[in-house]
């Protein structure tokens, strides 16, 4: 499994000082086998920006010439892209910023000299097939961010991932909360988990555990957001973000080790129970298995996940289109 340093470092509460060795150093001595460790990106010296005016380059059409404030001085910069706006904060590379081998300077540009270049998120180095649509496509507009803060360290870009292989007799540690505990105990301190918020637990669905030891659902309104910070964690985990429903089953997954489904409650109608099965099905990925007498979870005739571990097509989550949705968790 792969671990943001970022991550175990603050679920365990690690000092800043712990650098990415005395980790891989602890979890070799807690008996964890570490197959390798690298950085995520190689990136620096980009800063937030605030857009103060837009005005059109008179000699290109397709160039804007924008004026940004940023924490240390006011810059121009020119930019292609036809979703900026007056008082947008923006991440730019500066001259002197650099992604992996290109430092980034001043340039002229039809007459006009630019101070760097707007950048967004995929071209940081981030995986652009590991993104939502509007991360590649234009520039983002980021929220509740300061002018002094740093991209890098706001977004967990100066990360490293350690890849770690997980034995079948410690499969609980295939979580964050786990190896972040262990690590806390490691290193003598006191895990710090983040914050939740409540669920509605007041709910209307029918429920027959049938094979299950347990069945347990929660329903849940589309009123939260996955953030920008947790859309890039799933990037580091070469997780595709889709959205918000779908993302928060993959991170809760992750931070957990506990696989959940959630279903557009619209569509589910029905009694769910825990039954044995057998024939064709299309799992998520549009990929067809045949069950031979295996436990799915049903809503009313139709199966809506294997043993809540694998989804189905039919029933995947392709757009937060509707207000309620919920999901699902069994434990066998």
């Amino acid at each position: 499994m792969i671990f943001s340093l970022l991550e175990l470092k603050k679920l365990a509460n690690l000092d800043k000082n712990i650098k990415v060795e005395d980790v891989v150093r602890a979890m070799t001595s807690l008996g964890f086998e570490v197959e390798n460790y690298s950085k995520f990106l190689d990136i620096e010296g980009i800063k937030f920006g605030k857009i103060e005016s837009i005005t059109q380059n008179p000699q290109a059409d397709g160039l804007k010439v924008c004026q940004i404030k940023f924490n240390d001085k006011n810059r121009t910069i020119q930019t292609t892209a036809t979703n900026v706006f007056e008082n947008m904060i923006v991440v730019a590379f500066v001259p002197g910023s650099r992604v992996n081998e290109t430092v980034f300077d001043k340039k002229e540009l039809k007459g006009i000299i630019s101070e760097g270049m707007l950048s967004n998120i995929s071209e940081f180095g981030i995986n652009k097939n590991l993104l939502r649509k509007k991360l590649v496509d234009g520039i983002y507009a980021y929220q509740n961010v300061s002018l002094d803060e740093d991209p890098v360290e706001v977004l967990g870009l100066d990360d490293y991932l350690i890849d770690v292989d997980i034995l079948s007799n410690r499969s609980d540690a295939a979580s964050y909360y786990v190896m972040a505990q262990e690590l806390s105990a490691y290193f003598k301190t006191n895990i710090v988990l983040p914050l939740t918020k409540q669920a509605n637990s007041k709910n209307s669905l029918q429920v027959n555990k049938g094979l299950a030891h347990q069945l347990s659902f929660m329903t849940a309104t589309n009123d939260f957001d996955i953030s920008l910070y947790q859309q890039i964690f799933l990037a580091k985990h070469n997780i595709k973000s889709i959205n918000n429903a779908t993302d928060l089953t993959n991170l809760t997954l992750l931070y957990s080790g506990l696989p959940i489904h959630v279903y557009d409650q619209k569509q589910m109608d029905f009694e769910f129970t825990a039954q044995l099965a057998s024939g064709k099905v299309k799992v998520l990925g549009d990929k067809e298995v045949v069950l031979e007498n295996n436990l799915v979870i049903k809503n009313g005739h139709d199966i809506v996940s294997i043993a809540s571990v694998i989804g189905l097509e039919k029933y995947k989550i392709v757009a937060m289109l509707t207000a309620n949705f919920f999901d699902l968790k069994i434990m066998i």
